[in-house]
């Protein structure tokens, strides 16, 4: 692998915020008690994008370059978080060498959780928004079964439509079973930071203009 795309694409649609209708954000004005999520930087919360390396490839983030955009909405200029940016792009390194485009994107016309991975023998393009259906490949495409229909991991009662892609069945049964058998759960701690802590530093990045930044790390030695 040489160069993944991951994205998270939440469009909140602008004009909604601007004139106060948006489902999540109604009727918030200047001085307002506002949501946690009110102004919240993307790259704050890049786990929807970044599992597509964290959690595939196992791989460590080491730097990153990110640059933001906003506008003069409530949103960008009144916030807990400072935070200027609807949407935050990204460019990062992995302890491989292999580059990573990860983008968290709040206003533009698109929706979901996605990637594509490019690879020196095979490449696989995701449908928009992903997870199940075609995966492209050059020549070709590979169909990606529904796992909530078909997979063991989750009992029967559990196999319907949940959020993100049907991915919150799964998490639940997960934290359930992690107790039931005294274990440590998947993604486990580090594997977590993994995929959040480059987010944390990007959002830094995007602050200064650019400016490429080390990520720490936290795996255990």
């Amino acid at each position: 692998m040489v160069y993944t795309e991951c994205e998270y694409y939440h469009d909140i649609n602008r004009e909604s915020i601007r004139n106060g209708t948006n489902w999540v954000y109604k009727n918030i004005t200047p001085g307002d008690t506002k949501p946690w999520r009110w102004g919240l930087p993307m790259m704050m919360y890049p786990t929807h994008a970044l599992s597509y390396v964290v959690g595939i490839s196992k791989e460590r983030i080491t730097k990153v370059s990110s640059l933001g955009w906003g506008d003069d909405s409530l949103w960008c200029t009144d916030n807990l978080y400072k935070n200027p940016f609807y949407n935050e792009a990204s460019i990062m390194r992995t302890n491989k060498g292999h580059i990573c485009r990860c983008n968290g994107f709040l206003i533009t016309k698109s929706e979901g959780e996605r990637a594509n991975w490019l690879g020196t023998d095979l490449s696989l393009y995701m449908p928009n928004p992903g997870v199940h259906g075609a995966v492209q490949i050059p020549g070709g495409e590979v169909q990606i079964p529904n796992y909530v229909e078909t997979s063991d991991m989750i009992p029967e009662q559990m196999k319907h439509a949940s959020g993100h892609g049907g991915s919150a069945v799964f998490i639940s049964a997960e934290i359930i079973n992690t107790l039931l058998e005294d274990r440590e759960p998947q993604p486990d701690l580090y594997e977590s930071l993994a995929m959040t802590v480059p987010g944390i530093v990007a959002f830094q990045s995007s602050l200064k203009d650019g400016e490429q930044l080390p990520v720490p790390q936290f795996d255990p030695s």
